[in-house]
């Protein structure tokens, strides 16, 4: 595990947010960036909108994830996991042991803004979740997609992959269904979702494509980690529920969305998205806590 700057003494240091990854999602030719480099902005990001101190941590690829962030100093508080294959089983793990800071992987905050999606869209064309189907292509990629949707009432789920193609076409999957959710990788998948969406009103199929989770979940949620015990609170469907539902009320139908300039990253929409995810989750903690 490489820290990316010298590590001062620790007492001296005030808590923080690890940026944290093994590179294990991480393209060079993608991105056009270094790891420790893409991590640097994935920290200035977060931390910039979320209004706290965030710094990025190369995990190197010999260490087990989870090990690492049990070994990580006491000051860092949660850890936003990205770039990085998180296995499904990371969160229960982390969850299973004494004193780990609160860990948000990139995969679940992207869920939780994919079931926003799907929420505001349903808001907009005034229709239930209950009566409503929606359309899971690619789930394998983000298994907790499904059970989230199903917390925040979609009971209609059909699952499609590739594999299906031989029976069934996505297309024909898609056929009289309310939402699409197309969460396969690569430009093939992005063109056929993209001639699905011209038979559907706007906004109904969504791709992970421009959701940027890094400003649009991850600093409301972080920021309550830093306000909180240390240790005391995880990440858990409950709380990603209640961040798409806050998130709902005012994602648009385009994205992406809020620009994140360096400019604007601390102020504007991206500011008042994670006043809304906070308060989500210190409400779900203790009603109380919440300011409204």
């Amino acid at each position: 595990m490489e820290p990316s700057k010298p590590v001062a003494d620790e007492d001296e240091r005030e808590v923080a947010v690890a940026v944290a990854s093994d590179g294990s999602r991480h393209s060079h030719q993608a991105s056009r960036r270094s790891l420790s480099d893409a991590l640097a902005r994935d920290a200035e990001i977060v931390g910039g909108v979320g209004g706290f101190a965030a710094e990025p941590l190369v995990i190197t690829a010999t260490d087990d994830v989870v090990d690492a962030i049990e070994q990580l100093p006491r000051r860092f508080r949660a850890v936003f996991l990205t770039r990085t294959d998180a296995r499904p089983t990371l969160i229960t793990e982390v969850t299973t042991r004494h004193h780990m800071p609160l860990v948000l992987t990139e995969q679940a905050a992207t869920t939780t803004v994919l079931c926003a999606s799907a929420l505001a869209q349903l808001h907009r064309v005034k229709r239930a979740p209950m009566q409503s189907r929606v359309v899971i292509a690619g789930g394998h990629h983000l298994p907790e997609l499904g059970p989230l949707l199903m917390l925040a009432g979609f009971y209609d789920q059909t699952y499609w992959s590739d594999r299906d193609r031989e029976t069934v076409s996505l297309e024909q999957a898609s056929d009289g269904a309310d939402i699409v959710i197309d969460v396969r990788r690569g430009s093939a998948p992005a063109v056929q979702t993209a001639l699905i969406a011209q038979n559907f009103p706007a906004g109904a199929v969504i791709r992970p494509t421009g959701l940027d989770a890094r400003a649009l979940v991850a600093p409301g949620i972080l920021r309550v980690a830093l306000e909180s015990p240390p240790a005391s609170i995880h990440v858990g469907l409950p709380m990603l529920r209640r961040c798409a539902e806050a998130l709902a009320q005012v994602i648009p139908p385009t994205m992406p969305w809020p620009g994140l300039s360096k400019s604007d990253a601390a102020g504007g929409a991206a500011g008042a998205v994670t006043d809304l995810v906070s308060e989500a989750v210190r409400r779900g903690i203790d009603p109380r806590l919440a300011s409204s």
